[in-house]
């Protein structure tokens, strides 16, 4: 559960009179508490926030946390109390009253002072470390609470537990809610610890350090504290420092535990999967009575498959950390000798060998590209990084491969930060032209989107590949991709073909493959009809390589053929999940969720839309595409705003990029989420923008951004219909000679609209019907819903009842059964009373309509004239005679009698006659 989320419930409880909040040390739960005070406040700035928030020693001092709680507490309501209660309560606030006073005049002092506050403020309790609360203040407030009742006071009650615990509080009122304040997110925590340590630590010793803390901010902050100031940055193999303050969480514990218990936790806090069996054959005789006493410690436990799992990773951190080196240098000796495994047994060899440093690098070379063959390249990465640290400096050929395979390993898991400095490491010392260009084209795959800012590097790679097609071919592969993401399609294609040629005269098939990929998306985007047979002939070159798949699906995808689209991306994604691969997913997500979407799948694409978020601050890639995916399931799914605020971030991301592929959808998308939410003149700012992109691009593939229906219809929505023509003409020339029929049949719904606004109902109606039944046939259910909804808008303007209701039924049920939120909601608002006739309203030109939407929308003269292309002066004149018209005398009299923006296409509609 996110932060936000969690505040929300929060409040939901507190409004119901009483909230536990609980969770083990440093999970947050201080800072949940001040997060809802502040809400409080902000929502009621009346409300009066008593708080209290004790120390361990202050359990010890009767009465230590009323009078804190008291302490900022208005001494007006406490001299309006009688005498002796006031006395009482003065004495109480100053910290002079002692547990041995008169107990029921404290209770019914304090009692009646909450009762008097509350009858001029709201009252809030605070009470945070209600662990700490000493029993004497504890009983006054249980009294207190239990005699006021939720409606005359709301409490919020923070109590630390043991991990799996549960809260033991009786502050809370009856019927209070209780909430376990969840880990955070692992995106949330890494950009905890960064904007705590900055870049002092690699990222992969950030990455541990949050795994180890399993999603405690207080232990991630606290061991990454530790790290970043030590003399030297960690090493891959070492353990995580665990500094005193969170050892002492854990030592109590696992001091209750006898000398032979810790020594065989310590050996399956040094194994990656401990069994029993594991430790036995490690010479562990009384595992099972061992592990059955860590057990009842709330240490350490068997989990259903047999292995020993920790109570929570901080527990192994510290037993491993406490050994002295030598002694774990001794247990993963220990463990060399009898694990099957060759990737482990070479991990436990080169840890527990200190004596045989060379023996125990090659072993490791063999074991990560083991691990790399078994699709484990993060693994492969971390044991090559372990081989190359071992391998002596004299050998400067051996050094050079094994840091060059370290990087190679390392960019295939999107372990940049590990990539990077292996392969600057190979061109500071390589001379021969084949290393260099290697450890170049590692520090290409790094950049991700940003190609466009390594030119320098380019030069460099292509300098140290020279005539030699091995070589070059890999690097021309890269310049196309490059040319690609910047939008020079025609380049690319250019590279591409040379690639290829290199290749084929290298004998290369592998790289062949790959030049052919690049190809197929060049004339893919440039419309070329030969990419199908492109794409198929990587495939089988390939013999299903992710990349041609994933590319064919695009394919599939851009020409309807949405439900084997949608199977072959989601295999695609599965596989790059679970074999540790997040370039590969990143690869696959923007287009796994635009089927989700056009299939009608909400839930799933903003399932995806989240997993894409949490990627992008889990490892180190582009968030344009992430960040567009989001938009386009939140635009689907879920809220309009927050694909405005996603869709918004994906064009800057993209922008800073200068990927403009991305940044042509990012932009698309953000017209459409404008156009959706009923602001057409916001909308046509965006949408203009993709319309140049493309035209700039020469992109001729109409179904990758779908700017055209989107434009068509804004123009229509602000009374251009001239130009939504011309838009709609030339985008069903190039989507009839591309057979893209989804295109096609939005479009159709957009040329539905335009001979609505011209006065053509009946053609209308005719064809937006076609354009319905084509969504329907092409499976696409929120277009198909779309139409329907805009079918029913012109058939309630036709006052043909029967036919506007049904439509506008289908399409409730076509938005309710694919979880379209938002859509849902739009159609059932349209559920109401006939519209009056047309003619009952007074008549607009289409240019009057155009102003007259813009200026509902709340754009000004000048913007007007901008975008008419109009003097300010001719705004002004047509403005005059839409007031007189409509029989008005400001915008907001027009916006109020016309309807908001959300609305205006219909109130447009019923003044145009």
């Amino acid at each position: 559960m996110g932060r936000t989320e969690l505040l929300e419930r929060c409040w939901s409880g507190l409004s119901a009179g009483g909230l536990v909040l609980y969770g083990p040390a440093g999970i947050g739960k201080t800072t949940v508490v001040r997060a809802l005070a502040n809400v409080v406040r902000s929502a009621d700035p009346e409300t009066v926030v008593l708080q209290c928030a004790p120390v361990e020693p202050d359990r010890q001092l009767p009465l230590a946390a009323l009078a804190d709680l008291l302490a900022g507490a208005d001494h007006g309501v406490m001299a309006a109390l009688p005498a002796r209660q006031h006395e009482v309560l003065d004495a109480l606030s100053r910290g002079e009253l002692t547990g041995q006073a008169d107990r029921l005049a404290v209770r019914i002092a304090v009692r009646d002072f909450l009762v008097e506050l509350g009858r001029a403020h709201p009252v809030v309790l605070a009470l945070d470390n209600a662990q700490w609360i000493d029993p004497e203040s504890a009983a006054v407030l249980e009294f207190a609470i239990a005699r006021i009742g939720p409606a005359g006071l709301r409490v919020v009650v923070a109590e630390r537990v043991a991990y799996g615990g549960a809260p033991a509080t009786t502050l809370c009122p009856d019927g209070g809610a209780e909430l376990e304040v969840s880990p955070l997110p692992a995106g949330a925590l890494i950009a905890l610890v960064r904007a705590r340590v900055g870049d002092a630590l690699p990222g992969w010793a950030v990455r541990r350090i949050c795994a180890v803390s399993d999603g405690n901010p207080w232990f991630a902050v606290e061991i990454a504290t530790a790290a970043a100031q030590r003399d030297r940055p960690p090493q891959l193999g070492e353990p995580l420092p665990v500094p005193a303050r969170l050892r002492g969480l854990v030592v109590p514990q696992l001091a209750a535990l006898s000398a032979s218990t810790l020594e065989t936790l310590l050996f399956a806090a040094a194994s990656d999967r401990p069994t029993v069996e594991l430790l036995r054959r490690a010479g562990r005789t009384c595992v099972t009575e061992e592990l059955a006493e860590a057990a009842g410690a709330g240490v350490a436990d068997l989990d259903y498959d047999g292995v020993v799992s920790f109570a929570f990773p901080l527990l192994s951190a510290v037993v491993y950390d406490r050994a002295p080196g030598i002694r774990r240098a001794a247990v993963h000796a220990a463990l060399a000798g009898v694990v099957d495994d060759p990737v482990a047994r070479a991990r436990h060899r080169a840890l527990g060998d200190t004596a045989n440093i060379r023996f125990a690098a090659a072993e490791l070379d063999r074991a990560a590209e083991l691990a790399a063959a078994r699709g484990a390249p993060a693994a492969a990465a971390e044991l090559a990084a372990l081989a190359a640290r071992r391998t002596s400096t004299v050998d400067t050929a051996l050094v050079i491969q094994r840091a060059l395979r370290t990087a190679e390993f390392a960019a295939n898991a999107a372990m940049y930060d590990l990539a990077r400095p292996a392969a600057e490491n190979v061109l500071a010392i390589a001379t021969a032209p084949a290393d260099r260009v290697r450890a170049g084209l590692v520090l290409l795959d790094t950049v991700g989107q940003g190609l466009v800012h390594a030119a320098g590097l380019f030069n460099r790679v292509l300098v140290d590949a020279g005539n030699d097609p091995v070589l070059l071919a890999p690097v021309r592969v890269w310049v196309g991709i490059r040319c690609l993401l910047e939008g020079q399609l025609t380049e690319a294609r250019a590279e591409a073909e040379r690639a290829l040629a290199l290749a084929e005269a290298a004998g290369d098939s592998t790289v062949g493959a790959v030049a052919l990929q690049v190809l197929s998306m060049a004339q893919l985007y440039l419309g070329d009809p030969t990419a199908e047979r492109t794409i198929e002939r990587a495939f089988v070159d390939t013999a299903g390589t992710f990349g041609a798949r994933a590319k064919r699906a695009r394919l599939w995808l851009l020409s309807g053929r949405l439900v084997p689209a949608r199977n072959e991306l989601a295999q695609l994604a599965v596989s790059a999940d679970r074999l540790g691969l997040p370039s590969q997913l990143w690869l696959v997500l923007p287009d796994l969720i635009d089927a989700e979407v056009r299939l009608g799948n909400c839930s799933s694409a903003l399932q995806y839309g989240a997993r894409g978020l949490r990627l992008a601050d889990e490892a180190d890639l582009g968030r344009g595409p992430v960040l567009f995916s989001a938009a386009l399931a939140e635009a689907a799914g879920g809220s309009l705003q927050r694909a405005g605020e996603l869709a918004r971030s994906a064009v800057a991301a993209s922008e800073a990029d200068a990927d403009r592929l991305m940044q042509l959808r990012s932009t698309a998308l953000h017209g459409h989420v404008s156009l959706l939410a009923g602001r057409p003149a916001e909308a046509l700012v965006p949408l203009r923008q993709a319309a140049k992109l493309s035209e700039s691009m020469s992109l001729a593939e109409p179904a990758l951004s779908g700017w055209q229906p989107d434009l068509a219809e804004a123009y229509i929505r602000l009374g251009n219909d001239d130009r939504a023509h011309t838009v709609i003409e030339r985008a069903v020339e190039q989507a009839e000679r591309l057979d893209r029929a989804g295109v096609l049949a939005a479009l159709g719904r957009a040329e539905g609209l335009r001979l609505a606004s011209i006065g053509q109902p009946d053609r209308a109606a005719a064809v937006l019907q076609v354009s319905a039944d084509r969504f329907g046939t092409l499976s696409m259910p929120l277009e198909h819903g779309r139409t329907l909804l805009e079918l029913a808008r012109l058939e309630r303007r036709r006052r043909h009842r029967a036919a506007a209701e049904r439509a506008l039924g289908a399409a409730v049920e076509i938005f309710d059964r694919a979880g379209a939120q938002a859509w849902l909601q739009r159609a059932r608002s349209e559920a109401g009373p006939t519209d009056p006739s047309p003619s009952a309203g007074p008549v607009l030109t289409a240019d009057e309509r155009q102003v007259t939407a813009m200026a509902i929308a709340g754009a000004t003269n000048a913007e007007i004239a901008r975008t008419l292309f109009v003097s300010v002066k001719t705004v002004e004149a047509k403005l005059s005679r839409i007031y007189r018209k409509i029989g008005v005398r400001s915008r907001r009299q027009l916006a109020l009698k016309l309807g908001s923006a959300a609305g205006e296409s219909d109130a447009l509609d019923t003044v145009a006659g």
